[in-house]
């Protein structure tokens, strides 16, 4: 083999790695984004025996243990929807609140041994966030929330 081979081979090969860097590089990049998300809000917190359900039209939420939030988007495609609520806490105080596009609004508060069970009207089309917010540990929560 000529030098001149040696050195096109050479070439070649770090041409493929830096292509191979940037690649991974670019799909990290992707990765990350996909698992953070681009959502107006961000649950954080721990929580242990959390057992988390949503689609674009339900959420559910029940746990052992959660100090922190949870917040899950859902999609109000009439505006002739009404949002159904279940909850209830064992332990601590938790405020919902709801974004329909005009901020963040309190839906309702619950506090030890508390349920509720109710409904809400007005909603508009488009993102509906429900945000779970603790004033510190909760325990033994169930919260469902239905968009019908």
């Amino acid at each position: 083999m000529k030098m001149s081979e040696v050195k096109q081979l050479i070439k070649r090969q770090s041409g493929i790695k830096t292509r191979s860097i940037s690649c991974l590089v670019a799909l990290s990049l992707l990765i990350v984004l996909g698992i953070t998300g681009c959502n107006k809000y961000s649950g954080h917190g721990t929580a242990t025996l959390i057992v988390q359900n949503y689609d674009s039209d339900e959420a559910s939420v029940n746990f052992g243990w959660l100090d922190g939030s949870r917040v899950y988007d859902m999609e109000v495609k009439d505006t002739n929807e009404t949002l159904k609520y279940k909850g209830k806490l064992g332990k601590g105080t938790a405020t919902v609140y709801y974004d329909n596009g005009d901020g963040k609004k309190e839906l309702f508060k619950i506090q030890t041994g508390e349920s509720v069970d109710s409904t809400f009207n007005l909603l508009e089309k488009g993102t509906f966030y429900i945000i779970i917010e603790t004033d510190g540990e909760c325990e033994s929560g169930d919260f469902e929330f239905k968009l019908e």
